[in-house]
Formats: C-alpha cells, structure tokens, sequence
C-alpha cells in the first residue's frame, strides 16, 4: 500500500533522512571516489563500468527492485532501478548520470580531485555535485521514504554514463522502457530528453549547479570554469 499523501508522512519521511544525513555523506563520497571519466580516448571505459555498478549497488541498498545494469551499442553503461507497489499511483521518473569530466589539472585543485574533502560545510571532488549528488539525492529519498514503510507514488530511476560526451543513446534506452505522468533531473540535461522519438508527460526540472536562478553570474577565469565543469 501506498504511502499517505499529507504532511504527517512528509514529516516522517524528513525525519527518516535526518538520521541518515552522515550515512549518505558517505554514499556521495564513495561515488566521488570512482573516477568515471566517459571521455573516450585516454581513459579507462572500465571504471565508467564500475561506477555504474556502484550506483546499483546504492539502489539495491535503498530498497529498489528489478535494480540492473543496461548496456547497447557500446555505450558506457546506464543503472536502471524501480518501485512500482503503488497501484493507482502516478509513476515517477528520475534521472542523474554517473559519469564525469576529466579533472583537468590537478595542480589547480586544492585537494586531490577524486579524494572528496569536506572544507567549510561543503565536499570538494570531481562529480561531488554533478552529477553524483543527483544520484545520492534520488536513494536517499527513496531511502527515506521506503524507511516510513511506502513510497507515496511509483518510481522509476535511469542513471545514464555518457552524459558528459552527449547523452547519444539516453534516447534508446527510454525507448525500451515504460514510463508515464512526470520526469524531473537536473536543468542542464532536459535536452537529452528532447530527442526524436522521445515523448514525455510532464517534466519538472530542478538545478543540482549554483547558476541556477540567478539572471547573470560570473567566471573569473575562463579555464577555471572549463575546469570546473560545474562538479
């Protein structure tokens, strides 16, 4: 049965994450650890590979079924997850992307890029943000949700691992799944769901980077951005 749709279950659910915040600080860092750079030239495609499976491993932890791992036309591998025991419900589906950019030079970072280090209430490393907070984000809720004993809704979870050199199979691997009602992800990567063939309901985007709402930012330095890459 469902959870219930009101602010009691809501609280409770709060309340659940509240006494699992260090536990998922972990969860994140361990992620950040991998460096599942997707670029194709020079770097491992192996370790894109067990990043997913870690990702995997996380849904299964949090309490999602029929948890695997997908893999087609050679593509770096994308983690799939689902709870579907809310009959009548509306499904849900919530997107993230296990891969990351290169580090560029790590002599600029002020700690080692895939060591995550915590500085001034914030964890510093290469994906700490984008995107493998989406990620965390996503089996915490459900973590917490699924620790009240329901979630209120259906959900369906698709982490993809090419994000970073262009989302070019994100479109097939919808194809082949079924989904209805709502998608929300990060801002930056609508565009991904935007490809021929794709239809979605609606869409509820969120921002996982710092520039999100703002009407103007600045970058003091161009490669420090470009070295950024907002993770």
């Amino acid at each position: 049965m469902p959870a219930p749709v009101d602010d009691a279950a809501i609280q409770k659910a709060l309340a659940q994450h509240k006494k699992a915040e260090e536990q998922v600080v972990e969860e994140l860092k361990a992620l950040v650890r991998i460096p599942s750079i997707s670029f194709n030239e020079g770097y491992d495609p192996k370790i894109v590979h067990q990043s997913a499976e870690a990702t995997c491993v996380l849904m299964r932890k949090c309490g999602l079924k029929n948890v695997e791992l997908l893999e087609a036309q050679s593509t770096h591998p994308y983690a799939y997850g689902e709870w579907l025991d809310a009959p009548g419900r509306p499904t849900l589906l919530l997107y993230a992307h296990h891969d990351v950019q290169p580090a560029g030079d790590e002599s600029a970072w002020a700690s080692p890029p895939f060591e995550p280090t915590e500085r001034n209430g914030r964890l510093y490393g290469r994906g700490s943000a984008d995107d493998k907070a989406g990620i965390v984000v996503h089996t915490s809720a459900v973590d917490a949700w699924l620790g009240t004993g329901a979630l209120p809704l259906n959900v369906k979870i698709i982490v993809e691992g090419e994000e970073e050199i262009g989302s070019e199979h994100l479109g097939a691997f919808l194809q082949l799944m079924e989904f209805e009602t709502a998608f929300m992800g990060e801002f930056l990567n609508i565009d991904a769901f935007n490809q021929e063939g794709v239809e979605l309901g609606k869409k509820l985007t969120y921002a996982l980077m710092g520039r999100a709402g703002y009407d103007e930012y600045r970058a003091m330095f161009d490669d420090y951005e470009r070295r950024r890459g907002g993770a």
